[in-house]
């Protein structure tokens, strides 16, 4: 998975590397003076982080002159169904907007890069009554395309997608509608 996002003030890119199906190293610029390393291996309770910081990037070599390196472990805290992202665990629920105690509503930005990793889990407590997602944003641009999968018992085997299912500015809730909750 490669992904990125720019602006004049932030810049993220994160890309994935399995070797062999069983290590994944995922890299993320955070911003200029930062970059963070996560490794795990497939089916681990852990992973290890890598942070390099203070980076004075030279344009000329495109090498780093100072950095910073710590390392510290990491453990899957997230509970069945859910997605661990950045220190934060993810889900999808037909709640209509209500997340649980401790978690609040997700943004599109991070939904539109973990998306891919609610393949094969279900929803966290309620099948949805509505295909379009519930986010941290004022309208939801995001929803699940396939008529098979949209509010009906998982796994997933259909992840919500931009303009997916029709959802493009879309503002009406329903009591049961795809809700993208984050932790704390």
């Amino acid at each position: 998975m490669v992904s990125q996002r720019a602006s004049t003030y932030y810049k993220e890119a994160s890309f994935k590397i399995e070797k062999n199906r069983s290590t994944t190293i995922e890299l993320n610029w955070l911003d200029i003076n930062t970059i963070t390393f996560y490794a795990s291996i497939k089916n681990s309770q852990h992973g290890e982080v890598f942070v390099m910081d203070d980076l004075c990037l030279d344009s000329n070599t495109l090498s780093t002159s100072t950095s910073t390196s710590t390392s510290v472990e990491i453990i899957d805290k997230c509970s069945l169904n859910e997605v661990l992202y950045q220190t934060h665990c993810y889900y999808l629920d037909g709640v209509g907007g209500e997340c649980r105690y401790g978690y609040s509503l997700g943004s599109e930005t991070i939904l539109s890069l973990i998306a891919d990793s609610f393949i094969g889990l279900n929803y966290k407590t309620a099948i949805s009554g509505n295909c379009c997602v519930i986010t941290f944003e004022k309208y939801s641009n995001y929803g699940v395309n396939s008529v098979d999968q949209c509010n009906k018992q998982g796994p997933f085997t259909a992840v919500p997608s931009l303009n997916g299912g029709g959802c493009r500015n879309h503002t009406a809730e329903h009591p049961r509608q795809l809700t993208f909750c984050m932790s704390n």
